[in-house]
């Protein structure tokens, strides 16, 4: 089990080798869909996520202040189907960070 970090959520590092070969599917913003040809991927199949408009409190202290409405991705909705489909994936998300050579 991974305990949540100071912030509440469940990040953890992993130490390895992860290659394109290993990642069947990557989710991107519609927005990025007329770049497709210009993303090297590997053999990852793109799919675009349309864009969904949700509110959100902005609060301080226990206070709401307000509840402006954002547009972002809908990955949520993307998530829900591919797991559905694919019984037994494995979800994750990943950023690459520098290795020690790469900042010397």
């Amino acid at each position: 089990m991974i305990s949540p970090n100071l912030l509440g959520c469940m990040e953890t590092w992993a130490f390895g080798s992860i290659t394109p070969d290993n990642i069947k599917y990557i989710l991107l913003p519609q927005s990025l869909e007329p770049f497709k040809d210009s993303l090297r991927c590997g053999a990852a199949q793109l799919i675009f996520v349309s864009t969904i408009s949700i509110k959100i409190p902005y609060n301080v202290g226990n206070t709401t202040k307000a509840t402006p409405t954002i547009d972002c991705p809908d990955y949520q909705s993307a998530l829900v189907q591919l797991f559905e489909e694919e019984e037994g994936a494995l979800f994750t998300h990943m950023l690459r960070c520098p290795t020690p050579q790469e900042l010397g």
